[in-house]
């Protein structure tokens, strides 16, 4: 995303668009600083928590320019979530979900993530917002069977595993397991799932976790009829958020460009859970 693009995006989200010349002035400052301080930086990010950022961590500076970064999706499990529920965070990259979810709903966070050098920021972030007792990290990836697979290492939010005759500069060897082994009997009543092109598998692998999660948030960019007739088959069904006033809104399929689609159980149970949730302050906009 070029320069002029960026600042579009943060005058036009919904969380900044009131406040756009102070959004403005977050985006520089952070450009400035971000270059003058070597390694990551503790930023602010909702309800007292903190993220290590730096330059180049795509969706977590993204959080920084705009609050949340993927608002539906992220104001949706703040909203869903009580303290307590276990959530699990499928390809975690960094934490921003583990740390709404642990740090600001104070759910119980199951978070999958194979990387190597990524866990460790992953780790750090926790750390930094002393949730390790609401944290369980699992350094995996998760797949429809046991079995080791190659991802690539250095793509930020873009690693993902390497398809076939698919080559990269930067690998690294990942071992695989079924999210209902990793899980060990945890029940989540919400499922992120982030995994570049391998939620299908995901899928596949959880049976007795999605047939029985109140909702979930999927990322699908490809195989979208698999996906949804996955996700269907576990009684699952898409739906908009407006997180503003907190609605559901029914839809026939998965989001075609967005990427997420949040998918629930039951519409009224899932209604019910988000109006009762408080209220939350991002980027000086309640939502």
């Amino acid at each position: 995303m070029g320069l002029l693009d960026t600042i579009r995006f943060i005058v036009r989200h919904p969380l900044t668009s009131k406040h756009p010349v102070q959004s403005v002035v977050d985006f520089v400052r952070w450009q400035v600083g971000s270059r003058l301080v070597p390694g990551p930086v503790a930023v602010p990010f909702v309800a007292g928590t903190r993220l290590l950022v730096a330059r180049g961590m795509t969706g977590a500076t993204g959080n920084i320019y705009v609050g949340l970064h993927e608002l539906e999706d992220m104001a949706f499990t703040l909203h869903y979530l009580a303290p307590g529920d276990v959530f699990a965070d499928v390809g975690a990259n960094i934490g921003s979900y583990t740390v709404l979810a642990a740090g600001a709903a104070h759910a119980q966070v199951h978070a999958f993530e194979p990387v190597p050098a990524t866990f460790v920021n992953l780790e750090a972030n926790v750390s930094l917002n002393r949730i390790e007792g609401r944290c369980t990290l699992h350094r995996y990836g998760v797949g429809a069977e046991a079995s080791e697979l190659v991802m690539t290492s250095e793509s930020d939010v873009q690693n993902h595993v390497l398809r076939p005759g698919e080559t990269a500069p930067n690998t690294v060897r990942v071992m695989v397991r079924k999210l209902d082994d990793l899980l060990d009997g945890a029940r989540p009543v919400l499922v992120k799932v982030d995994v570049e092109g391998f939620e299908r598998e995901v899928l596949q692998g959880g049976a007795q976790t999605f047939g029985h999660t109140g909702a979930a948030i999927i990322e699908a960019w490809t195989n979208h009829d698999e996906v949804l007739a996955l996700v269907r088959g576990y009684g699952l069904q898409p739906v908009d958020y407006d997180p503003f006033t907190r609605t559901l809104t029914p839809r026939s399929g998965l989001h075609p460009t967005r990427g997420n689609t949040i998918v629930v159980r039951d519409v009224q149970e899932a209604a019910e859970r988000v109006r009762r949730a408080p209220r939350f302050e991002v980027k000086r906009t309640t939502i």
